[in-house]
């Protein structure tokens, strides 16, 4: 079967070299935003919101907050800070989907 759909969501491409194909996965669950790499060659951070910056380890879902920085490889070409957009849905909804991703 096909990688992309085992792994559920809505695939985006970034086309750097320091991204791979199958980079990483944001996922929500109980109230909380998650990001996992998926063993990419070049890495996956995140960059708090004091600065600190930390590698997120493959294939462990790591907690990142509204307005972290995540960054697809090393060399800061993919970088991305994120934003929640709350989701003008039923309450029943939004806790499952959690609002809206998007990012700056």
């Amino acid at each position: 079967s096909d990688v992309n759909n085992d792994l559920g969501g809505v695939p985006v491409t970034i086309s750097l070299p320091q991204v791979s194909n199958l980079h990483a996965r944001i996922s929500y669950k109980e109230g909380a935003y998650f990001l996992t790499d998926l063993q990419s060659k070049h890495g996956t951070w995140i960059t708090d919101n004091e600065g600190k910056r930390y590698r997120v380890s493959p294939n462990f879902p790591t907690r990142f907050r509204p307005s972290d920085v995540i960054e697809f490889g090393s060399d800061k070409r993919a970088m991305f800070r994120v934003k929640v957009i709350r989701s003008p849905v039923s309450t029943a909804e939004t806790e499952t989907r959690g609002g809206i991703l998007q990012t700056a």
